[in-house]
């Protein structure tokens, strides 16, 4: 098909039966997968990865499947708004989980102020930008305290360890990269950094109780 040029496919009898039976199936499918995402929406309990990716499958199926051509683009615009609204979820979900570990911080913080050190894990899921607000909030309110903070996602099949150090401690030996080289090769993963601040990224996340242990 050149540019500018369009074709028109019809079919009769059986074969047009089967292009009706076929648009039935995808949208009883579709149906499906719409009740699952209204589910997650209620619950915020989803795996975006895997919806995502029903979503993505059954839109393709439905562009290469022969079905009237109305009942075709209705599937592909209703599956676009359902994709819309899941990736909305998950980012607001991603801005609540910010917002919940920075007062989970915070509550440490008033509880115990000023300690010399804290290992601790977040349900951040694979939020590092979450862990890294939580490492600010303790540069801030308690900036005498050396953290190290880990998440895991085990949908993503990803673990996080994200750690801060204050001078006086980098003084007295202690250091932010040594401190995390320790589990970057128990996390299966990698990172860097310097002496004040360090992270790893892993994928052994059955690790984390050990690397609690530690640390």
């Amino acid at each position: 098909i050149a540019k500018g040029i369009r074709r028109i496919v019809a079919v009769t009898g059986a074969e047009a039966n089967r292009s009706l039976h076929k648009a039935e199936v995808l949208e009883q499918t579709y149906q499906k997968l719409k009740t699952t995402v209204d589910e997650a929406v209620k619950t915020k309990q989803f795996s975006h990865k895997s919806l995502n990716r029903e979503i993505v499958d059954l839109t393709e199926e439905v562009s290469q499947s022969s079905m009237p051509y109305w009942r075709r683009d209705d599937l592909r615009n209703n599956l676009k708004k359902l994709k819309l609204s899941l990736d909305n979820l998950d980012k607001n979900r991603k801005a609540s989980i910010m917002t919940d570990v920075q007062e989970e911080a915070k509550s440490m913080i008033e509880k115990n102020p000023d300690k010399i050190f804290i290992v601790h894990e977040f349900k951040a899921m694979s939020n590092a930008k979450a862990l890294d607000g939580a490492c600010k909030i303790y540069n801030t309110s308690s900036p005498n305290t050396a953290c190290m903070f880990f998440s895991v996602d085990e949908e993503m099949d990803k673990i996080l360890c994200m750690a801060r150090v204050p001078k006086d401690l980098i003084a007295k030996g202690l250091k932010a990269n040594e401190w995390v080289g320790q589990v970057s090769a128990l996390m299966n993963g990698k990172g860097g950094g310097k002496d004040a601040s360090a992270q790893a990224t892993g994928t052994n996340v059955a690790c984390l109780r050990e690397a609690l242990n530690i640390t």
